[in-house]
């Protein structure tokens, strides 16, 4: 009878430490291995530290750690692509972003109307770069191998030379031949000659939006988009018949008409504009003095045909304008 009472005594607490134990261990098969699930704030700072810069020593620097660590931000620097509509391009080298140049380049505008797939327009968009200069900064010099197909996306550019070469790094002693107004090409013909560009050109304003389409990119795209490729001829001759109006106009008209037909081409569809050049070279252009281009100018607004206030001119008459434009 003692043994049974001690067996009686002992048998519960047994029977309890056994249940206690088998419990443990089912909470602990339940439990899965490895760290707890992160939560919204700790994923994010651990995606900010994957992102942060690591510090690998030199051989020389080896054991020895930087005096400043760089420190994770609290958040991602966004991309260019993610910058907001109004928030201008750094000013410096070229950017390759697809979101940016889906914004930024018009490409029915520099194609001639023409209308590109989705998928064409995402490609272009791809292999093209965007380059944001300031006045006076080069986007190419004559004698230069042409390695890009250039168009202005925002502002204006001008072709031209500079007398002073490469020591001029301002082009402060530009000479302006040609103005390049958004939504057209630089230089469409160089690239395709095999030669050196004939010119310079430069950003007229700050900022001047440049896309710089490769050569080594474009060539074989091309070979498979005969669209494309008529629409780029289009242009090229355009441009060519841009060249010989002005030098028909040098040749057969007076100086008035000259003006007058530098007017029109500068407003375009529109009756109001503001002068990106400087009105010397426009009178370069125009092959007068900055004296008589003034001169002009005062006559074609005594006649009601233009309105003048500084930079910002207004076309009254557009008519009697083209009329003048045409007239031998």
């Amino acid at each position: 009878m003692p043994s049974l009472a001690v067996r009686l005594r002992t048998g519960p607490e047994q029977v309890h430490g056994q249940v206690q134990v088998k419990v443990q261990e089912q909470a602990q098969a339940q439990v899965p291995e490895g760290p707890a699930p992160a939560g919204p704030q700790e994923q994010a700072e651990r995606m900010v530290s994957a992102n942060a810069p690591v510090f690998h020593p030199s051989r020389k620097e080896q054991g020895a750690l930087p005096s400043t660590l760089p420190t994770p931000l609290p958040l991602p620097t966004p991309l260019p692509s993610s910058m907001p509509p109004h928030q201008p391009m750094p000013l410096g080298d070229a950017i390759v972003s697809t979101p940016l140049a889906q914004r930024l380049i018009d490409w029915p505008l520099l194609l001639g109307g023409l209308a590109l797939p989705e998928a064409s327009r995402q490609l272009l968009n791809s292999m093209v770069g965007l380059r944001s200069l300031r006045q006076g900064a080069a986007i190419y010099r004559h004698g230069q191998a042409p390695t890009h197909l250039y168009a202005v996306c925002q502002g204006a550019a001008g072709l031209g030379r500079n007398r002073r070469g490469r020591a001029d790094v301002l082009m402060q002693s530009f000479q302006l031949r040609r103005t390049v107004q958004e939504g057209h090409w630089l230089d469409l013909h160089t690239a395709w000659l095999g030669c050196t560009h004939e010119l310079d050109a430069c950003a007229l304003t700050t900022p001047t939006l440049i896309m710089e389409w490769p050569i080594h990119l474009a060539r074989p795209w091309l070979t498979a988009q005969p669209d494309v490729v008529m629409a780029l001829m289009r242009e090229m001759a355009a441009q060519v018949h841009i060249f010989n109006t002005d030098l028909h106009d040098l040749l057969s008209k007076n100086a008035l008409c000259r003006v007058a037909g530098w007017l029109m081409r500068r407003a375009g569809p529109h009756t109001r504009f503001q002068m990106d050049e400087r009105k010397r070279d426009v009178a370069a252009q125009l092959a007068v003095s900055a004296e008589t281009f003034s001169r002009m100018m005062r006559q074609l607004e005594q006649r009601g045909l233009v309105q003048v206030d500084g930079y910002d001119i207004l076309l009254l008459d557009r008519i009697a304008l083209i009329r003048l434009a045409r007239d031998h």
